[in-house]
């Protein structure tokens, strides 16, 4: 059953309440009635059920850490930009992780879309795994190497958390059922998203992600690489006219950071005819300042698709 919102109410089994913005406030299910919080930035930082969780982020929206009801410490998650690599745990923790004062690190092996797979201990043995089909809809294995001791990790698809109470994945601004392979809330622009408001990526999970919950993003190949490997991989030669850069004391691009004008090529009409449909889509229903963020990080890889010299650079501009 659905609301007026197309926001699903019931399924049989789960029955759950939305707010005004369409955001997920409470479920009712098997287990204990469960509560949900968001902040401004549209982030859900409190959940309420058999136990409490409070959740803190980063500016691009990666959950950083989860703690109890009093602020103890359950995971916290390493990013390298978009990819989690490691696990953060209390040293309760049964396993063998890479003791830090009082805490332990596990690592975490994710696919091709920064999707966890494998987490390991100092051992390099998988203490967790998730091998599912595309949509998602098999179970993590806790226990891969039987040891009799749970390992547990909600991280699933970019962006999403799995949530144990509703077998769904909270993902920001919508959630997403795997079993069904789509979102349970109709997309917030409406038919402008597709004739299917529900859909997620397209119905093709292996190739697409969409950490927001509001449109599919495919990473192309230069999403992850710097300026400095782009440069490298060109050979220290212009990509436009094949000219080898001059060694430059001034400059700090393959042997240091980078921000050399040679790097800054591309137009503000030439990105903004690739960006600007998406930032529209997200000005919908994210907060200003959260929208800005996002276009300048598209803005800055859009940016990487090309190595120019100073005289194209200028003959660009």
């Amino acid at each position: 059953m659905y609301d007026d919102a197309g926001n699903l109410q019931d399924d049989g089994s789960i029955s759950s309440t939305y707010s005004g913005r369409n955001r997920l406030v409470s479920t009712q299910g098997a287990l204990a009635p469960t509560l949900y919080q968001y902040n401004a930035f549209g982030e859900r930082v409190y959940k309420q059920g058999q136990t409490t969780t409070l959740f803190a982020y980063d500016e691009q929206g990666h959950l950083l850490g989860e703690y109890d009801s009093v602020g103890n410490l359950i995971a916290e998650t390493i990013w390298l930009d978009d990819t989690p690599i490691a696990t953060i745990r209390p040293d309760t923790e049964s396993h063998n992780g890479l003791t830090a004062g009082n805490v332990k690190i596990f690592f975490i092996h994710p696919d091709h879309l920064d999707t966890p797979r494998t987490i390991v201990d100092t051992s390099n043995q998988a203490i967790w795994q998730w091998h599912s089909d595309p949509f998602g809809t098999t179970p993590a294995n806790e226990d891969p190497d039987n040891d009799g001791n749970n390992f547990v990790s909600n991280l699933r698809f970019p962006g999403q958390y799995f949530d144990i109470e509703t077998n769904t994945h909270y993902n920001y601004f919508r959630d997403y059922e795997p079993q069904t392979g789509r979102y349970v809330q109709s997309d917030p622009i409406g038919l402008k998203g597709g004739i299917n408001t529900y859909s997620y990526v397209g119905n093709d999970s292996l190739s697409y992600t969409d950490e927001y919950g509001l449109l599919k993003w495919r990473r192309p190949a230069w999403w992850k690489k710097t300026k400095e490997e782009l440069f490298l991989r060109s050979g220290n030669k212009c990509e436009k006219c094949g000219k080898k850069f001059r060694d430059n004391p001034d400059f700090k691009g393959p042997r240091g950071g980078s921000d050399d004008p040679q790097f800054h090529h591309v137009k503000g009409n030439e990105w903004a005819g690739v960006i600007k449909p998406i930032m529209d889509r997200l000005a919908c229903i994210l907060p200003g300042k959260q929208v800005r963020k996002i276009g300048a990080k598209m803005f800055n890889n859009v940016k990487k698709l090309l190595v120019l010299c100073q005289d194209c650079h200028k003959k660009e501009h």
